[in-house]
């Protein structure tokens, strides 16, 4: 019953961080992505889980958009396994994850010991969306009652946000809201994400 309602939660939280920016066009990306965790190895706030969301700005599913996340590192913590997925999402932390827009929304869910940093390189093949909304990627961290921990972004508390557009994309990091408390414990300080090309 646990997974379900964290990826329930989930799905609110990423419609919320959807953005609408105008039309893009088919290219892939890279960027390397790294979130000091070194305050959450220990926390009471725990069991923590990794929420990596993609949504489909046009509505139609029409799965030319992929996400790849691979190269996933924990500095010292690991992935635990048993990812819940929903749409278009495949694979685990502990190797790698593809996401594509073949429904409204992609979602990975699954929980990781963290250590010193977690690291990721994320591989972004956006569509030919033409209806003025993207495509967008959005990752989330889950504390042990599978709610977000409170970040800094405009609204749906994730650390790093991306408009999948023609551009080389840009994305959003924010760090945590140490203004607001887990639901299992206190605020805990995570730096804004370090995003490189």
């Amino acid at each position: 019953m646990r997974p379900l309602r964290i990826a329930w939660h989930a799905v609110g939280l990423c419609l919320l961080g959807l953005v609408c920016h105008t039309g893009y066009c088919a290219e892939t990306s890279v960027l390397k992505i790294s979130v000091d965790t070194t305050r959450m190895a220990g926390n009471s706030a725990g069991p923590f889980s990794i929420a990596i969301a993609l949504t489909d700005g046009s509505g139609l599913a029409a799965g030319d958009t992929t996400v790849q996340v691979t190269d996933i590192g924990f500095s010292g913590g690991r992935a635990l396994g048993g990812p819940v997925l929903f749409g278009g999402a495949n694979g685990e932390l502990g190797t790698a994850v593809t996401i594509t827009n073949s429904s409204l929304l992609g979602l990975l869910v699954e929980p990781f010991s963290p250590g010193s940093e977690l690291t990721f390189s994320l591989s972004l093949t956006a569509g030919s969306n033409k209806s003025g909304t993207p495509d967008r990627l959005t990752v989330f961290i889950l504390d042990g009652s599978g709610a977000p921990i409170a970040t800094l972004a405009p609204a749906g508390d994730y650390f790093v946000g991306i408009d999948l557009t023609s551009d080389d994309p840009s994305p959003e990091t924010f760090g945590s809201d140490l203004s607001r408390r887990t639901f299992t414990g206190s605020p805990i300080s995570i730096p804004r994400p370090k995003a490189e090309d």
